[in-house]
């Protein structure tokens, strides 16, 4: 019980360090190049905060990725963006890798962990996860769907 509850404390603390944590300069130089739809000024400043673990860039540069944003669309690449952040306990993230691996989109297609994804971002407050989530949990056993719930805990 108490690892559980340890484990249980570190993923609070994660998501809410993630959440509250400024993003840097070059971050925030780089959301607004892509809001201004300066993309190449976006990636070059989002890119090197992606790799040094920042979630808001990891999630931005996934977005490019996704979307062919300055950069040739690739989705596999996006989705290991979306994928990294998510682990970081970014919300917006954990729901884009949960439907992706839902899905097999970009991903090698893995439903009960894209499952798992959607559960726990839905624990976090976001609601077309949960949406998703509930719909794409009537496909499941309910034993399996069981299983992802325990997994998202």
């Amino acid at each position: 019980m108490k690892l559980t509850a340890s484990r249980a404390t570190f993923a609070v603390f994660v998501a809410v360090a993630a959440f509250w944590l400024p993003a840097s300069a070059d971050t925030r130089d780089g959301m607004d190049a892509l809001d201004a739809k300066q993309y190449d000024k976006a990636f070059k400043e989002l890119l090197p905060e992606a790799k040094k673990g920042d979630v808001e860039a990891q999630y931005y540069l996934a977005r490019m990725h996704q979307a062919g944003w300055g950069t040739a669309k690739d989705l596999k690449k996006a989705y290991a963006y979306f994928g990294q952040a998510a682990k970081l306990g970014h919300v917006p993230s954990q729901k884009e890798y949960g439907a992706a691996l839902a899905l097999g989109e970009g991903v090698d297609q893995d439903a009960p962990e894209g499952l798992k994804w959607l559960i726990i971002a839905a624990q976090n407050g976001h609601e077309g996860a949960a949406q998703f989530a509930g719909i794409f949990s009537k496909s499941f056993p309910r034993r399996q769907v069981a299983a992802a719930r325990r997994a998202a805990s």
